[in-house]
């Protein structure tokens, strides 16, 4: 939605202040309609304000209450990729584990994610505070049923792969489930591929009561 109200080519630069008050809810299988809106910012023509929200009618049709806010979040695009940055790898503690890491990992109890998701192949050091991981999008499977191969901005399932490290790290160290809700700021310096390998280094920088907050780097 944001990519449409700027110049055709354009490239996206930084995410912030994205969140989810409160994800969409399919019901008793259910259709569900939902509204998305994307405005552009007077004073910064090149960020764009998106929202996604859902409104509750009732049998009869007639909307009741204030619409649902789902999805909110600002969008930088510029003529290119943000200049490319070096990341110096931190030293790496390596973990010990018998069996497949991905079954492990994927477990039902411990991540739901799976098909196309299955995106973290290996668990490379592991601290209290710091995760490094290697993961990769190499999924042939389709992602909808109508649009096997959508044309994202950016990797769908590597962004996932990078808040699924999260969760990895919260559940190896004190064996809670955890769930993304915000994101700060999240900057992109050159569009991401498929099938090529990355590391994400992953670290905890807050151990708050009820919200943990992490540093992720995808180099």
């Amino acid at each position: 939605a944001a990519a449409t109200m700027v110049p055709e080519g354009a490239a996206l630069q930084e995410l912030h202040q994205f969140s989810i008050p409160y994800g969409i809810k399919i019901l008793k299988q259910r259709p569900k309609e939902i509204l998305v809106e994307a405005s552009r910012r007077e004073d910064t023509p090149a960020t764009i304000d998106c929202r996604i929200t859902s409104q509750f009618r009732n049998p009869r049709g007639m909307a009741m209450g204030e619409p649902t806010l789902h999805y909110q979040g600002s969008y930088r695009f510029g003529a290119a990729p943000l200049p490319e940055e070096h990341v110096d790898l931190p030293p790496f503690v390596p973990v010990g584990y018998s069996g497949n890491v991905q079954d492990l990992l994927y477990h039902p109890s411990r991540l739901f994610m799976d098909g196309l998701f299955r995106t973290v192949e290996d668990i490379l050091s592991f601290e209290p505070h710091r995760l490094i991981s290697r993961i990769v999008n190499g999924s042939d499977k389709p992602f909808f049923a109508d649009d096997p191969r959508p044309n994202f901005l950016t990797d769908v399932a590597i962004v996932d792969a990078m808040f699924q490290t999260g969760g990895m790290l919260e559940v190896m160290t004190t064996n809670v489930i955890v769930l993304p809700y915000t994101i700060g700021r999240m900057r992109f310096y050159r569009p991401m591929q498929k099938d090529v390998t990355y590391l994400c280094i992953t670290e905890k920088t807050v151990q708050g009561k009820e919200t943990n907050t992490y540093q992720l780097r995808l180099v």
